[in-house]
Parts: C-alpha cells; sequence; structure tokens
C-alpha cells in the first residue's frame, strides 16, 4: 500500500484494523469447520500453493 500504492485506492490504510476485525469475526461465524489459514503477505503464489498442499 506504501509501496506501491493504486491511483485510485479503494481501502484505507486507516481501514485496515476495521476490515481485519470483521474479517475475523466473519471466519470465526462461518459454519465451514474445517478452515485454514496461510499468511499471504510475504509469499509468492507458488510458495502458497506449496504450503496450500501439505
Amino acid at each position: 500500500m506504501d509501496e506501491t500504492p493504486h491511483e485510485y485506492q479503494v481501502i484505507r490504510k486507516e481501514d485496515i484494523p476495521i476490515l481485519l476485525k470483521a474479517f475475523e469475526e466473519e471466519f470465526q461465524a462461518s459454519t465451514i469447520h474445517a478452515k485454514i489459514r496461510i499468511d499471504t503477505s510475504e509469499l509468492a503464489p507458488e510458495q502458497v500453493l506449496k504450503i496450500f498442499l501439505k
């Protein structure tokens, strides 16, 4: 967001904590019981796939 901002940014930086909290609430409330959590913030797509397939 800071390094390569979009010209028309949809999400404001100050909204990120609110969005993360809302996402976590919805994630926990989901009726899907078998959930996985992968931190993709510093992974290439190939790395995410490798972790997912483990």
